[in-house]
């Protein structure tokens, strides 16, 4: 039953006895309940919901344990601080939000990278998803999941619980070695009355700035050509213009030098093409505000029968490259809370997901096969008529193909807005569960529970004759001297279908039990099964016609056949068939103990088996487990201290471990899809037998203090612990005696340590009409490769993993300098200066720079929340600090080779004193690879990454359900919300990088969002 109150606030309702409780709520404020017995008139009032981290329950994805019983570390994010954030992507919205975990920005890929407390496995593979495997482990209502994220909506989300130590995540046993994120979605509750929320928000993304990346400019560009030219650099690529691109200054001077151009026609010429910069096609032609649209819909409530909560959500995003490039997703979620009787509660639920990714436009860089676009490239005339750019070949060769025998081979990009709209990717992710709950005595319950989760991807790229990929390959496969085509007309399709299928079931027995008002004893045990089962089946059709669906499979696979420009290659055949089967049985159980509210422990074990682990493994009974205390110190009766009137220590030691699903411990043989030269199928033995095969062992020790100050204004906790990797699978020799090629397998040959520590901190500030609140994350993470076997003897170009050294760090070559007279890069062999680059190279690492983490060791943010007459202002303040980045610069060789030119370009070496001025090497030619090399690489490159930003802004404003009596509205919210403002407010590197983003072309963009959410 329920009721609403009146413009004045006051409300009546009828209780079915003196023991009832009343739950009042209203959209923007925290829940509370207060006992109708002896308080027949109460005077309620309820706190603002702020943008702080409540102490909800943690949800350990077994059962929910409150605050003040839980001994393990864990932060809780509930759905105010989720919906601070707009965006389609949950985890996402956790980065700058969850304490403990770090977001790495810097891949570039798309992925999402995930640490929590540093690092504890070396696998870096990303799984079907696109979901790094050093990630933690996620649970979604109570099991693993493994769909795709994207298809979980934010909005149904009631809570995220980040499980950090052993006593919190080992119950997870050999997937949470790098620790758990716990999911909830909202559920039905029964005796509600109905409530509706609808929310819906537009998001605008500013258009991508191509003048981010330093480009050369046209006219050094060209400027070094005229050099490259006059050296005779282009004279073999002119003689064999079917093997080398020219660009289209290098043909106006080879014209000139043939007598077809004059002096002053080659002149004017080239200078028209000083003026052109092709970042300014790219901004107009290829770039677009991306425009993101959501609206979510939820009903919930329920008698005392049956609770219900029903949503449905869309997703409408529009891509910022211009074309038909969009995003559309749909959700459908029903969930049931049924109680038949009333010892026995059912849950049940579907969730659906539907999503269509249209491909269309064209990605920036603008680059040709195989080489980046040139400086001064020109995509559209003044008219707009499409150019194209060069290609594998130059205009000049092009002119001289016989047109009616071959295909058009320029390449247009803008041409390729269009073609790509064939490719088009759609996703289905259906997720079925069931539960049910039985009270059997006062203190004891049980449970059963069961998951279905079916999620099929179907990716289907057509690309017709208006393609270049499509123009390109058939003439490469056309005979030169018949003009027979081994590749028939038509568009060319490719198909990957990707099918994934999980079942999770389990038993739980729950006990429950306090006597005498200070004994008070939980315990749980339950038995798992977990099977998932992913199927991939890729085909390609040539000679594809979409509007009758026919397509041409008399094809010769097995054969080489003639191509145009010279030699005999196979037919690319794209067929493939994979499975891959992963079962999973566990056991586990745990207990804790509490005396008075005083004292609390617990203890919790668990064992696991699959059928990746090694017969070995599997055959030794060694469970995973974890114990911990609690004392809280100011409950004891000594304890009197005013400014601080909570204080508690606890401590938690335990094991977790990881499993990398991508080896196994069997040998394994990849079959052939095509005959060899003697016309036979074959089988090529992909991995050697390893009977050892085990999870990756994670120990962790945890050591905190929770504290209350200054009358509750102030909360917090500071953790400190350390963790130990052992058996961490990476590269060992292999045995040459087993017959297999490749020199190293994977085996648990590895460790890690990690050391850390986490403080949280939230304060009240300004209570009262005007309030002012404050939440402080601060996080230091560092991880040691204790044992490696594999051995780094050189600067490589990447962060290295090196035993004794910190993971992922960065090594550089020393730096002496430039050459006063020559301008050349000078490094040390030894102690000695030398630009000798090969013996640099070949001297000790350990005589080169180490400089330090690729990853920042100290992270976190601050989020201010004010609140005045209904308007709610929040900022959230980002910072990262100890890590490096290497930026990068001009190398020669690539310049001339590929046309890959940086601004640093114009601030070179040109004259004796310019060493003093400048660290950009002198030009060099012939181009020297060693050179390059030797000066991207070193010391003089790298960066510090420290910086604080400004991360986003949310301003809101609420209106309650006194504005209006006579309607239905219990609540609006009107609200803008600015996301990724990387606004720098200070950075210790003076360079133009963002710190996060070192090597993108192009970092994410700002977002502007205007919203409304309705309560009924």
């Amino acid at each position: 039953m329920g009721t609403v109150t009146d413009g004045n606030g006051d409300f009546n309702i009828g209780v079915p006895d003196e023991n009832a409780v009343l739950v009042i709520s209203s959209v923007g404020f925290i829940p509370i309940q207060v006992a109708v017995k002896n308080n027949h008139n109460p005077e309620i009032r309820l706190a603002a919901a702020t943008m702080q981290i409540k102490e909800v329950e943690v949800s350990t994805g077994y059962e929910q344990v409150a605050p003040e019983r839980f001994i393990g570390s864990a932060t809780v994010v509930d759905s105010i601080i989720l919906e601070r954030q707009v965006g389609r992507n949950l985890l996402t919205r956790l980065d700058g939000a969850a304490n403990g975990l770090l977001f790495n920005k810097s891949d570039g890929a798309g992925v999402i990278k995930i640490q929590l407390r540093g690092v504890s496995t070396l696998n870096t593979a990303n799984d079907l998803n696109g979901i790094s495997s050093q990630n933690p482990l996620i649970i979604l209502d109570d099991f693993p999941y493994t769909g795709d994220i994207n298809s979980i909506n934010p909005n149904t989300i009631a809570s995220v619980s980040v499980l950090k130590d052993a006593v919190a995540a080992s119950i997870w046993g050999a997937r949470a070695g790098n620790g758990v994120i716990v999911i909830k979605t909202k559920t039905g509750v029964r005796n509600r009355p109905v409530a509706i929320t609808f929310n819906s928000n537009i998001s605008i993304l500013q258009k991508p700035n191509p003048f981010y990346f330093p480009q050369m400019s046209s006219s050094d560009f060209i400027d070094v050509e005229r050099d490259l030219f006059s050296r005779g650099f282009y004279d073999l690529h002119l003689q064999y213009p079917q093997f080398f691109v020219t660009s289209p200054v290098v043909e106006i001077l080879d014209r000139h030098r043939k007598g077809d151009l004059t002096d002053a026609e080659a002149n004017s010429q080239i200078d028209e093409l000083r003026s052109f910069d092709i970042r300014k096609d790219v901004e107009k032609y290829i770039f677009r505000n991306a425009i993101n649209k959501q609206n979510f819909l939820n009903v919930s409530g329920g008698s005392s029968l049956l609770g219900y909560n029903l949503s449905f959500g869309v997703d409408n995003n529009l891509s910022e490259y211009q074309g038909p490039g969009k995003n559309n997703r749909y959700n459908i979620s029903t969930n049931f809370n049924i109680r038949p009787t009333k010892p026995l509660e059912l849950n049940l639920g579907v969730d659906y997901n539907h999503e269509k990714l249209t491909g269309g436009g064209i990605t920036f860089p603008v680059s040709s096969p195989g080489r980046l676009s040139l400086p001064y490239a020109r995509l559209a005339d003044e008219d707009g008529n499409h150019m194209a750019l060069p290609t594998f070949f130059g205009s000049s060769y092009l002119e001289s193909l016989p047109e009616d025998e071959l295909l058009n081979w320029y390449y247009f990009p803008l041409d390729e807005r269009e073609a790509n709209a064939g490719h088009v990717t759609k996703s289905g992710l259906l997720r079925m569960k069931f539960g049910g709950d039985v009270r059997l005595t006062s203190w004891l319950s049980g449970s059963v529970k069961y998951q279905y989760t079916r999620q099929i991807t179907d990716d289907r790229n057509l690309q017709d004759l208006n393609s270049f990929f499509t123009r390109d390959l058939i003439n490469r496969y056309t005979n030169p001297t018949t003009f027979v085509r081994s590749i028939p007309l038509g568009g060319i399709l490719d198909i990957l279908a990707n099918k994934l299928t999980t079942h999770n079931l389990r038993g739980q027995l729950n006990i429950q039990k306090n006597w005498q008002g200070v004994h008070d004893f939980t315990a749980l045990v339950a038995g798992e099964l977990s099977k998932s089962w992913l199927y991939t089946e890729g085909n390609r059709f040539y000679g594809y016609n979409d509007a009758t669906l026919s397509y041409d499979n008399n094809l010769n696979y097995g054969s080489n056949v003639p191509q145009f420009l010279g030699g005999n290659a196979r037919i690319p055949n794209m067929d493939r068939l994979s499975e891959r089967n992963n079962n999973l049985v566990s056991f586990l159980a745990n207990a804790s103990y509490t005396y008075d509210s005083k004292y609390g422990i617990y203890v919790s074990g668990r064992r696991d088996g699959s059928n990746l682990f090694g017969v070995t493994t599997n055959n030794k009974y060694k469970p995973l487990w974890s114990v911990g205390g609690r004392w809280n110190i100011s409950k004891e009766n000594f304890y009197n201290v005013g400014w601080m009137p909570k204080l508690s220590i606890r401590a938690t030691y335990g094991y977790a471990g990881n499993i990398n699903n991508a080896i196994s411990a069997l040998s394994t043989i990849l079959y052939s899809s095509r005959p060899n030269f003697l016309g036979q199928i074959y089988a090529m033995p992909l991995g050697a037998p390893n009977p050892d095969l085990r999870w990756e062992e994670v120990r962790t020790f945890n050591a905190a203090m929770d504290f209350q100050l200054f009358n509750n204004r102030v909360t917090g906790s500071i953790e400190w612990y350390h963790k130990q990797s052992k058996d961490v699978i990476a590269n060992f020799p292999l045995d040459p005696t087993l017959g297999i090629t490749g020199g190293m397998m994977q085996k648990n040959a590895a460790n890690l340590t990690g050391k850390g520590v986490d403080l949280a901190l939230q304060s009240k500030n300004i209570q009262g009409k005007f309030g002012w609140q404050t939440s402080l994350n601060v996080n230091f993470a560092k991880t040691i490769v204790s044992r490696y076997f594999e051995e780094t003897k050189s600067v490589p170009t990447a962060p290295i993993i090196r035993e004794g050294d910190i993971y992922m760090g960065i090594y550089a070559y020393r730096w002496a300098g430039l050459d006063p007279e020559t301008g050349d890069p000078r490094g040390y062999i030894g102690d000695e200066i030398s630009t000798n680059y090969q013996g640099i190279f070949l001297d000790s690492l350990k005589n080169q720079r180490y400089i330090g983490s690729a990853f920042p060791l100290l992270y976190g943010n601050l989020l201010n929340s004010f609140s005045y007459a209904g308007f709610s202002l929040s900022a959230n303040i980002s910072f990262r600090s100890k890590y490096y980045y290497k930026k990068p610069s001009i190398e020669y060789n690539q310049l001339y080779n590929t046309w890959r030119g940086h601004g640093d370009y114009s601030q070179r070496w040109q004259k004796t004193g310019d060493e003093h001025i400048t660290n950009v090497p002198s030009i060099s030619y012939p181009g020297n690879a060693n050179r390059d090399k030797f000066y991207s690489m070193s010391e003089v490159n790298v960066e510090k990454g420290d910086h604080i930003r400004l991360q986003d802004i949310r301003l809101s404003y609420r209106w309650d359900n006194r504005k209006f009596n006579n309607l239905p509205i219990k609540g609006i919210e009107l609200y803008t919300y600015i996301g990724n403002m990387n606004v720098m407010i200070w950075k210790a590197s003076k360079v133009k990088y963002d710190p996060d983003y070192p090597t993108s072309v192009l970092p994410p963009v700002t977002s502007y969002s205007f919203g409304l959410n309705l309560t009924l």
